[in-house]
């Protein structure tokens, strides 16, 4: 997974086009199941992999900035969290990670029943994960990741990425997930709340930074 690399290339992208802002405070979305459902505490040992990534958030969260990095975007309701793998192009587990030479990371598939689409195919959304998971004594995590509210609605940005070692592939990793709430209004990082009717509008009008 190549989140911090797309991120990276796209900030040297939208330099020319958008005015850098302050770093948005992370949105507090919730966990999709309560504490006692949670994956059991792993107490690494030398064979186990545990890792704490972290994402910035240089490139401020407005509606422009991740148009511009979206190549899907759709509305939803989020179902739920699939099974983590590794995002090697074989799915496995790397015998020998190194972050520079075997940067193989845990992915779980996200679970959206989708109801419209604000840009792209929206049968992609079927593709789509989270960075971070756990799979028996390995765990890797994302900081500044959180999963969303299970049965709630959502915006989802979907950012084309890479496997492990560059290549393309099918899945989309959800840059964001905005919440809509029961009267259509988007809550937004920066942009304040809106329409969603007025954020499809405002997407339609940002070209997509191919990768």
């Amino acid at each position: 997974m190549r989140l911090l690399v797309a991120l990276a290339a796209f900030a040297i992208l939208a330099a020319a086009c958008v005015t850098a802002g302050s770093s948005p405070d992370p949105s507090a979305t919730g966990f999709d199941k309560p504490p006692h459902t949670d994956p059991p505490v792993v107490f690494p040992t030398a064979q186990c992999i545990d890792e704490t990534i972290p994402i910035g958030q240089e490139i401020p969260r407005t509606i422009d900035n991740m148009a511009m990095m979206s190549e899907v975007v759709v509305v939803g309701e989020f179902k739920g969290i699939g099974k983590a793998r590794w995002d090697s192009p074989d799915g496995s587990r790397p015998k020998d990670r190194n972050p520079l030479l075997n940067p193989a990371v845990i992915i779980q598939p996200v679970l959206i029943k989708t109801e419209t689409a604000v840009r792209g195919d929206p049968s992609r959304a079927a593709r789509a994960f989270l960075p971070g998971g756990t799979i028996g004594c390995d765990r890797v995590i994302f900081e500044g990741v959180s999963v969303p509210t299970e049965g709630a609605r959502y915006v989802f940005w979907l950012l084309r990425t890479t496997d492990s070692k560059g290549g393309p592939i099918p899945d989309l990793d959800v840059l964001e997930a905005w919440p809509i709430d029961a009267n259509d209004i988007v809550q937004t990082p920066l942009d304040g709340n809106l329409s969603l009717s007025d954020l499809t509008s405002r997407v339609a009008k940002v070209p997509y930074l191919h990768g």
